[in-house]
């Protein structure tokens, strides 16, 4: 029988990138084309790839990535012999180019016209409004105040972190919250899915790395470093991914929209306890005194969680290897049509607008 020059699988992944391609450049210029994709096929295959993996207690994302350590070296080793011996050297190389096109036709279909869909604001409606000191400021207070009240609705532990739940009933607790959230803006479907801690904690904090979403394997992946509220706000931004929504900022109001949006007073605290670290964040760089001011009213529950989610990043602190994963991060944000990281703190400017849309700061 005769050996096949070229690997078969080229036949099937080329023109599958090929389509998906020509269809990403179609909507980079048809917002309504990238929703009808980024809301039908690619949904469909998220939800699919969620519901494989959803009864898999541990992290597959987790176990592929130390697989390939190991399986790296043997398709290296592979490859260095069949160009040695000089046979099979075409097959070899089509092979490996199909695996790729089809790992980077998985990224482009599930991922990347999500970012080329229509914006969140635009879906909620949500009108341009200056950023300004005083609008900052007073969506401050109401962030800080809001987590004064609801920490006297929880509890803490003796090292002054709230006491929060386990991540399945934090993943049920969330895809409630997401159906009440779809069934008031209605520009996205909701179903059950699950977050997954990830056993390798310390590695991903070294990377700068908090959660991370894999649409190849359909996991909402956490970093276990973190305390509970931290880890509670994370989960909502890695189901937001799965549910389409791409754009790192948008993804982080989502958050906070369907933790807040919660019946469950613990999810609303952890929604005001991120979202106070960006909005004070933002208000510092503008005016230190008067972040100082309003900061000094956060009460010592708060307080305790935001003291524990800092004394993890300091542990690890900045590396050399997580300056590396960000400049990975925002490569791959802005190949994606974004402006990077520098995207994440876009997420004040929403909070903003929302809170004005309510009538609640002028």
């Amino acid at each position: 029988m005769k050996k096949r020059i070229i690997s078969p699988l080229i036949f099937v992944s080329l023109p599958i990138y090929l389509i998906i391609s020509a269809a990403l450049e179609r909507a980079k210029s048809d917002v309504e084309f990238a929703d009808r994709i980024n809301g039908g096929i690619a949904q469909n295959v998220r939800r699919f790839m969620a519901r494989l993996s959803y009864s898999v207690d541990f992290s597959i994302f987790e176990c592929l990535v130390v697989a390939l350590i190991f399986i790296a070296p043997i398709v290296i080793f592979i490859g260095y012999r069949r160009f040695v011996r000089r046979e099979g050297r075409l097959r070899f190389i089509s092979f490996v180019l199909s695996v790729v096109l089809l790992l980077l036709s998985g990224n482009t279909l599930c991922l990347g016209f999500g970012y080329r869909a229509t914006t969140l604001r635009e879906n909620l409606k949500l009108e341009y409004v200056e950023i300004t000191e005083d609008r900052l400021a007073d969506s401050l207070i109401i962030i800080r105040d809001s987590l004064n009240l609801l920490s006297e609705k929880i509890q803490y532990a003796e090292d002054g972190t709230s006491v929060g739940y386990d991540l399945d009933t934090t993943s049920e607790k969330l895809c409630h919250s997401f159906d009440l959230v779809a069934r008031e803006y209605g520009f996205f479907e909701n179903f059950e899915s699950r977050v997954k801690p990830v056993k390798s904690g310390a590695a991903m904090t070294y990377l700068g790395i908090s959660g991370i979403y894999t649409y190849y394997t359909g996991e909402s992946n956490i970093n276990t470093a973190f305390p509970i509220a931290e880890m509670t706000f994370v989960s909502a931004h890695e189901l937001s991914h799965q549910r389409g929504i791409m754009r790192e900022n948008e993804a982080n109001f989502m958050a906070f929209l369907v933790t807040t949006t919660s019946d469950d007073p613990y999810l609303n605290y952890c929604g005001y306890l991120s979202m106070y670290q960006y909005v004070a964040t933002a208000l510092y760089r503008t005016n230190p005194e008067r972040y100082s001011e309003i900061c000094r009213e956060l009460g010592a529950g708060p307080r305790g969680d935001l003291i524990a989610i800092n004394r993890v990043i300091e542990a690890y602190g900045e590396t050399f290897i997580a300056d590396i994963s960000r400049l990975v991060n925002d490569l791959f944000l802005k190949s994606n049509g974004t402006a990077g990281v520098v995207t994440y703190g876009e997420v004040v400017k929403l909070t903003v607008a929302y809170y004005h849309s309510r009538d609640l700061i002028k």
